[in-house]
């Protein structure tokens, strides 16, 4: 109901109070804790994120999570700070995040170091620069036969 995976969490919280077994006093008889169903509830409720996370709203974006924190630092991504399983984290709201789709053009930039061009059925591969020569670029280009066998031609 936790989704908890470690029992290290459970003790955590048993000592934190946060959790009560209803078998404290006896519970090694058994050889483990029963709680009741309410308690369980409330912590469940409890630790509950408020919003979306920065690695969620990155997902969302296309972009990383630095990127989204740098957009929270920037105040251009309304966010706020709360302590959440023991960790003092930022969340968006949904609403300000569709907000900031409508306001802002974000996601992952196409590399400058590769392409692929559907029409002339070509991928510039990797860009090489001669040595000693001062910006003259060259780049090995690969034309695609066919992508279904992966063959390819080099020029």
């Amino acid at each position: 109901m936790l989704s908890i995976s470690s029992k290290k969490t459970i003790y955590t919280y048993l000592q934190q109070g946060k959790l009560n077994p209803i078998n404290k006093d006896d519970w090694h008889i058994e050889g483990h804790y029963e709680f009741d169903i309410e308690d369980v509830v409330r912590l469940q409720e409890e630790l509950k994120k408020p919003e979306l996370t920065t690695k969620e709203v990155a997902q969302q974006l296309d972009i990383s999570v630095t990127t989204v924190n740098k957009y929270i630092k920037q105040e251009l991504l309304p966010a706020f700070q709360e302590e959440y399983r023991g960790f003092n984290c930022y969340f968006v709201n949904e609403e300000d995040l569709d907000e900031f789709k409508r306001t802002h053009e974000v996601g992952r930039k196409p590399s400058k170091r590769h392409f692929y061009h559907v029409e002339q059925n070509i991928a510039l591969f990797q860009l090489f620069v001669k040595k000693d020569e001062i910006k003259e670029q060259f780049a090995r280009i690969i034309s695609v036969e066919d992508p279904n066998y992966g063959c390819y031609r080099t020029t």
